[in-house]
C-alpha cells in the first residue's frame, strides 16, 4: 500500500508523498485502459528496500521510475540515478530509465492528492529530465525540460517501450508508406509531383512521396488526440463503407490548422489539396484509406505507442544525406518534434522528443 504521512498538510505545506500520489492519479486518468499502472510510494517494490515516488509498470514493458521533489534541486536527479539498474518485484527487466521531476513550489499550498491531480490535468507546468542506462546519461545534459503531466506521461510511456516494438511497428507502417508512394507515383503527372514535393519541402522523386505518406500517416494518427478537445471531426468521421473520403479528411485537417497547429498540418493540407486536384477521387480514397487503416492499428495498440515518427523515416527514406537535410530545416524539426511528443499538440511546446532524437529536432525547443 502507499505509505503516506499521518498529517494531511504538515508544517511547510503538502507533503511530497501526497504530491506523488497526485501525479499517479493524473497519469492514470490520462491512460486509455488498465494496461498501464502508476504506483505512488510502494514500499517493497524495488530491491534493497527502496521505493519510487511513482513507478510506471505494464506487462511486457520496461518499468520506469519517476522521482520528484519541490523546486529545482539536485534531489530528483540523485533519486532517479539511484533507481537505475534496480530490480522490480514481478518484473523481468530492471529499471533502465528514470525521470527526475521538479515539482512546482506552489504545490505545497494545495490541499490533497486530488487537487494536485486536478491542477496538473489543467496544465500546471512541470520540469523534468531523463536518466538512462547503460551509461547513466542525463537528457538534457544540463537544465530541465518544461512540459506538463500529459507530456510527462507520454515521455514515461515512450521510455517503457522495447526498441524492437518500435522498430516492428515502424517497419509495418513503412511498408504501407512505400506502397502508397509507389501507387501515387503511377497516378501523378510529373508537374503535380513536383508541386506536392515542394509542399513538404522535398526535392521531387519517390522519396518525396514517401515523406508525404509519413506526414499524412502522422496527421491521421494524431488527429483524434487534437480534434477531441476542440470538438473537431475525428478520424473515423471520414470513413464510409470501409473507405475514407479524402475531402472530409482535408476539411478536418483544415479545421485543426485553424486551431493553430500550422507546423503540423500545413504541409499535410497543402500536399493533400494538390493531390486531390491531380488524382481521381476513387484512387485517392483508396490510397488515403490504407494510411488511415495503418494509423488506426497504431492508435489502438495496447501499449499506446505513438512515437514511431523518427524510426519511420529510417525505413522509408533511401537517401540518408537528403533525409538529414530534411531534418535540418527548422520547421520540419519542429514538426517532427511535435509528432514524437503528440500530447504537446494540446499544450506546452517545450516538452521533449524521445531521448534518442538529437540535433535540429532537439533544437526545435530552443
Amino acid at each position: 500500500m502507499t505509505n503516506l504521512p499521518d498529517d494531511r498538510v504538515p508544517t511547510g505545506g503538502l507533503h511530497e508523498q501526497y504530491f506523488n500520489a497526485g501525479v499517479a492519479i493524473a497519469m492514470k486518468e490520462l491512460s486509455q485502459d488498465g494496461t498501464l499502472r502508476f504506483l505512488p510510494d510502494r514500499v517493497g517494490m524495488l530491491e534493497g528496500g527502496l521505493r519510487s515516488d511513482v513507478l510506471a509498470l505494464a506487462t511486457g514493458l520496461a518499468p520506469v521510475a519517476v522521482e520528484g521533489e519541490y523546486g529545482v534541486t539536485p534531489g530528483p536527479d540523485a533519486d532517479a540515478l539511484r533507481k537505475l539498474g534496480r530490480k522490480v518485484k514481478d518484473c523481468d527487466d530492471p529499471i533502465k530509465s528514470a525521470v527526475a521531476v521538479a515539482y512546482p513550489l506552489q504545490g505545497r499550498a494545495w490541499a490533497d492528492p486530488e487537487e494536485v491531480a486536478e491542477r496538473l490535468l489543467a496544465g500546471q507546468e512541470l520540469n523534468y529530465a531523463v536518466w538512462s542506462l547503460p551509461d547513466e546519461t542525463r537528457w538534457p545534459a544540463g537544465g530541465w525540460v518544461a512540459g506538463d503531466v500529459r507530456s510527462l506521461r507520454e515521455l514515461v510511456v515512450s521510455l517503457m517501450q522495447p526498441q524492437h516494438v518500435i522498430s516492428r511497428l515502424a517497419e509495418e507502417v513503412g511498408e504501407v508508406v512505400r506502397s502508397f508512394a509507389d501507387s501515387a507515383a503511377s497516378h501523378l503527372p510529373g508537374g503535380h509531383r513536383e508541386d506536392i514535393a515542394a509542399a513538404v519541402g522535398r526535392p521531387t522523386g519517390l522519396d518525396s512521396l514517401r515523406v508525404v505518406g509519413v506526414v499524412w500517416f502522422n496527421a491521421l494518427l494524431f488527429q483524434d488526440r487534437i480534434a477531441a478537445p476542440h470538438d473537431l471531426p475525428l478520424r473515423h468521421a471520414a470513413y464510409s463503407g470501409g473507405s475514407v473520403n479524402p475531402r472530409k479528411v482535408l476539411a478536418a485537417w483544415n479545421d485543426i490548422r485553424h486551431v493553430n497547429y500550422l507546423s503540423v498540418y500545413d504541409p499535410a493540407v497543402s500536399a493533400l489539396d494538390l493531390f486531390l486536384q491531380a488524382v481521381p477521387f476513387e484512387q485517392a480514397a483508396a490510397l488515403i484509406t490504407h494510411l488511415a487503416d495503418a494509423a488506426d492499428r497504431v492508435a489502438t495498440a495496447s501499449t499506446e505507442l505513438f512515437d514511431i515518427g523518427a524510426e519511420l523515416f529510417q525505413w522509408v527514406i533511401t537517401d540518408r544525406d537528403d533525409a538529414a537535410s530534411y531534418y535540418t530545416r527548422p520547421e520540419i524539426a519542429e514538426f517532427l518534434a511535435r509528432l514524437v511528443r503528440p500530447e504537446d499538440l494540446m499544450g506546452s511546446t517545450n516538452a521533449p522528443p524521445l531521448p534518442c532524437l538529437v540535433g535540429p529536432v532537439c533544437d526545435a525547443w530552443g
